[in-house]
């Protein structure tokens, strides 16, 4: 019941935020896809640290809180992950909820794409 009641609380704070960041029409003609994509592709790697909130496997997300505000960071096979300073996979992530962890991630398009995740705690 508590992760349930957990990812509900994740989710409406993702739907709050994509309701706040909204669209916003703007004048002139629209931007091409090479426009945007050379944007996107010129954001530089961020770090949070914080706990690690929730695993969801069938997704490769990862779902951590750092000062009380909660991020989704995507998992991919480029992703390095190190647990108790020693290398892991995705899967062993499953039982490291709760725990100290810094991400380090790129924002996309899609979301933000985690580059490296180090479970301390």
């Amino acid at each position: 019941m508590k992760k349930v009641s957990l990812l509900l609380c994740i989710c409406m704070f993702l739907l709050m935020g994509a309701a706040m960041a909204g669209t916003h029409a703007t004048k002139g003609s629209p931007a091409k896809a090479s426009t945007v994509k050379m944007e996107w592709d010129s954001f530089k790697p961020e770090t949070l640290h914080g706990t690690i909130l929730l695993i969801d496997a069938p997704q490769k997300r990862v779902f951590i809180t750092s000062r009380s505000i909660p991020y989704e960071v995507k998992v991919t096979k480029a992703t390095k992950i190190e647990i108790a300073g020693s290398k892991s996979n995705f899967s062993s992530l499953k039982g490291q909820t709760k725990k100290e962890a810094s991400v380090t991630f790129i924002a996309r398009a899609g979301g933000n794409y985690a580059q490296n995740i180090t479970v301390t705690g």
